[in-house]
């Protein structure tokens, strides 16, 4: 016999819908021969009028015990997967009970509701952890909002939202079997040509929401990680705005600029792409500038900027950066930015803070020029 191989449409704990849908594909042809939690696989054969029923069992992997006494009223055992055994019979019709009682079925129920609970505790306890973490990176890292600038808080938002979704599947799950056991125990039986369509579409639209949200946020991570780049700096950077010694080194002091083949200066660029801030770079340049009959001046540069996708972001970036970095700095009114902020360490050491619009730029400096030619280059970037 030719097999076929089916999605289960609903939920396994909705299983007057599992009945109905296993009787109607039998009506079409099809007999179950085994089933997991996703898919059911059928044996191609003439239509039958057959009635599918199943038995919870309220331990996992335990096998019914009157399996001999329901073949001779008719019911074939057909297949089990832990806590749900399928039967099916010629002989039943839609009203037909493999457990005429209803109380023994409403007790049957506490194993998959057990565990519906257990799994729904786990991914809030998921969710919980993550707003922890999330929460002490916030309020006990030195610089939060920075960190999640640039993207190493991604992985737990990621966690979270997907452990979140989880959480509300479990609770639909455990409030869906509570209110058939409710039913149950009130004799009120089930409806064995339940309409399964409506739910089918439900768990379609469910499952394939949270795949798209679980690819996504992984593809997110994975796009975050080959953004970040560490490279040496290279000696061309005009396509990207980045701040170098040779726009704000006097110009006699570029006379004679050279780079020390004796020493390596571990001069490197950084770039970086988060979903907050798509423009990222970080420069740290250091040459030696030979004189004659002079000691080598070697003038520092790191420089970094940041571009948000909102000045309210860049605006709370600059205020976290200004609090923790420069505390004995002070504001300045720059004509060309939104806000500066300056600390003059020593007589050739500064450093500045500028916020324009959704920019950000950090500059530490340590040489000869003045704050006014730093400035003049950074708006110029």
């Amino acid at each position: 016999m030719r097999k076929k191989r089916k999605l289960i449409p609903v939920e396994m704990w909705q299983l007057e819908k599992v009945e109905s849908w296993l009787t109607e594909q039998g009506q079409n042809g099809l007999q179950l021969e085994k089933f997991n939690g996703l898919f059911a696989t059928f044996l191609q054969s003439e239509p039958q009028q057959v009635e599918y029923r199943m038995i919870v069992m309220p331990k996992k992997d335990t096998q019914p015990t009157n399996t001999e006494e329901l073949a001779l009223e008719g019911w074939e055992f057909v297949a089990s997967r832990e806590f749900y055994h399928i039967f099916r019979s010629q002989k039943a019709d839609a009203t037909s009970e493999i457990e005429p009682d209803l109380t023994k079925q409403a007790q049957a129920l506490t194993g998959i509701l057990k565990q519906a609970r257990n799994q729904f505790f786990i991914n809030l306890g998921m969710v919980v952890l993550g707003i922890i973490v999330s929460a002490l990176l916030m309020f006990k890292a030195v610089n939060p909002i920075e960190h999640f600038v640039e993207g190493q808080s991604m992985g737990i938002f990621v966690m979270i939202f997907s452990s979140s979704c989880l959480t509300v599947n479990y609770l639909r799950d455990y409030l869906g079997i509570t209110r058939m056991k409710r039913q149950l125990s009130q004799g009120i039986a089930l409806d064995y040509r339940a309409y399964w369509q409506v739910a089918s579409l439900k768990k379609l639209m469910w499952h394939v929401g949270y795949v798209a949200v679980i690819f996504i946020g992984f593809a997110v991570l994975v796009k975050q990680v080959y953004a970040y780049n560490f490279l040496d700096l290279p000696l061309d950077t005009t396509d990207i705005p980045v701040l170098r010694l040779h726009m704000i080194e006097p110009q006699e002091r570029l006379a004679e600029l050279a780079q020390s083949e004796e020493e390596d200066w571990y001069n490197w660029l950084i770039t970086n792409r988060t979903l907050v801030a798509p423009v990222q770079y970080e420069t740290r340049e250091q040459v030696s500038i030979l004189q004659e009959n002079e000691a080598a001046y070697t003038p520092t540069l790191t420089f970094k900027v940041t571009e948000c996708i909102v000045p309210s972001l860049a605006s709370a970036l600059y205020d976290e950066l200004a609090g923790s970095y420069y505390v004995e700095g002070e504001a300045r009114s720059v004509a060309a930015f939104d806000q500066v902020f300056v600390e003059q360490l020593h007589d050739d050491h500064v450093r500045l803070l500028t916020l324009q619009g959704k920019q950000v730029q950090y500059v530490d400096y340590e040489g000869e020029a003045d704050l006014e030619t730093i400035l003049q280059a950074l708006e110029n970037l």
